[in-house]
């Protein structure tokens, strides 16, 4: 099939970020989904894009919500929907939005000093063969290296290490105004 938008070679014309992005947004129209769409996908593949990196994720979902325990639940079926969108499928799928639940409990637990007047911020995106879960709270921040041990009578501070038993990476990065979660797990 020719597309008369394409280049030389049938290949498609080089768009800007911005054009991508502004595709892949009508693609994903809508906040609920019954079953996976890969949209974001065939977006992706219509544009020609392939620049896709670690260090530079193609951010396609992005929402914040009340630091409201009640509210964690919901946050990560909607992390859930948007990765499976990404074509994240199985057990993978699982996985992610088991470490994503903890880690938007974590936010909203610890990283939330004000509580609910706190706002949790979270972006879905895709990398060259991953997905990736951005969780951006309002604490203190804290240096994950630090971690105690854990204490097989304790019932706390097991959270980091059973994310990243399911997960293929994750990055902490914490600062005075916040901290900076980061779940990776590859297609």
């Amino acid at each position: 099939m020719h597309d008369p938008g394409a280049g030389k070679a049938g290949r498609p014309p080089f768009r800007s970020r911005a054009e991508i992005s502004r595709l892949l947004q009508e693609a994903l129209r809508g906040e609920r989904r019954a079953l996976r769409r890969p949209e974001a996908l065939a977006a992706l593949r219509r544009a020609g894009y392939g620049g896709l990196s670690l260090d530079a994720p193609l951010w396609l979902h992005e929402f914040s919500f009340s630091a409201r325990p009640a509210d964690v639940s919901w946050a990560r079926r909607r992390v859930t929907e948007f990765a499976a969108d990404c074509d994240l499928a199985g057990a993978e799928l699982y996985d992610l939005g088991l470490a994503a639940g903890e880690a938007l409990g974590n936010a909203v637990e610890h990283g939330s000093p004000n509580g609910d007047l706190d706002i949790v911020h979270v972006r879905v995106g895709l990398l060259r063969r991953s997905v990736a879960v951005e969780i951006v709270d309002q604490g203190l921040g804290f240096d994950a290296s630090l971690t105690r041990a854990l204490r097989a009578e304790g019932t706390r501070g097991r959270g980091l290490p059973f994310m990243r038993g399911l997960l293929d990476e994750l990055r902490i990065e914490a600062a005075p105004h916040g901290t900076r979660v980061l779940l990776v797990k590859h297609l």
